[in-house]
């Protein structure tokens, strides 16, 4: 997210692909036992799944959507798309939601939120760090930006605490449920 931003934006076409082409290459070496190319062609065609995420991104934030919006919200698409792109695999792709899979309270939320409203807060906080750095940066707009990352961390740690809450009580119903006997559905 930060090389959309990075230089006002230049070369992020190249860097987008070469970051989206070595993680697909070193996620899919499994394919590589059924054949090399698969490996190859994959990670090249899930890698211009990035570029359509990063030129989306900036369509529509230079028509002033705003960034905690536009992120999240492309990023599932992005992956919708990586499903339909390698759709005759039948294989989901909801990989931002595996970063949560440590906390069994964010887990829990993908019963209400489904893995693609995980991987939607997760690109929410990420795109809530990569106004971070900017902080740094002393042109006489500081005070600004940090009054808007209070305001935004706010409901991002909102949301997040949510998440964790309701995802920890369907944990505990579960677990409740289990001890019980019950039959868990």
């Amino acid at each position: 997210l930060a090389i959309l931003a990075h230089r006002g934006g230049v070369r992020w076409k190249r860097w987008a692909f070469l970051y989206a082409l070595v993680k697909f290459l070193v996620g899919l070496r499994w394919l590589a036992e059924v054949h090399v190319s698969l490996v190859i062609g994959a990670s090249i065609v899930l890698a211009l799944t990035f570029l359509a995420w990063g030129a989306l991104i900036r369509f529509l934030v230079r028509r002033r959507v705003p960034w905690l919006l536009a992120v999240p919200v492309t990023a599932v698409l992005q992956e919708m798309s990586q499903t339909v792109v390698m759709g005759s695999t039948g294989m989901p792709w909801p990989c931002r939601s595996l970063a949560f899979a440590a906390w069994p309270s964010l887990v829990g939320a993908a019963s209400i939120l489904g893995a693609y409203g995980l991987s939607a807060l997760a690109a929410l906080v990420s795109a809530w760090a990569c106004g971070l750095p900017s902080l740094g940066r002393d042109d006489g707009g500081r005070g600004e930006r940090v009054r808007q990352l209070i305001r935004s961390g706010v409901l991002v740690a909102a949301l997040v605490g949510l998440a964790v809450w309701r995802g920890g009580a369907r944990v505990d119903d579960l677990d409740a449920r289990i001890t019980q006997g019950a039959a868990v559905r």
